[in-house]
């Protein structure tokens, strides 16, 4: 899908802020809707700079859950790629 989208357009700073306003506001109203409905739901999100980042999640059945801890580490490490990661926790694993 991304390779389909027209890198030639851009947006002025305002721009952006507006459509972010409401593509926020826009989730925040269909996340609603699932939660009255209660529905169980999953949001993702495609982008390049997204790939490969997170840590590896652990998949428990049918779901995909990621560690709250092992999150907040990885942020407070300033949000290396997933290589950079894996050597940072097999490093702090092998020095305990």
């Amino acid at each position: 899908m991304l390779e389909s989208l027209d890198l030639s357009l851009s947006l002025t700073r305002n721009e952006y802020m507006v459509q972010l306003a409401r593509r926020q506001i826009q989730l925040r109203e269909l996340g609603w809707q699932v939660y009255q409905q209660k529905r169980p739901a999953i949001i993702l999100f495609e982008g390049w700079d997204a790939a490969g980042k997170l840590p590896a999640p652990i998949r428990i059945g049918g779901r995909v859950v990621w560690r709250v801890a092992e999150i907040r580490a990885w942020l407070a490490a300033g949000a290396p790629d997933r290589e950079a990661w894996a050597a940072m926790v097999a490093a702090r694993r092998q020095s305990h």
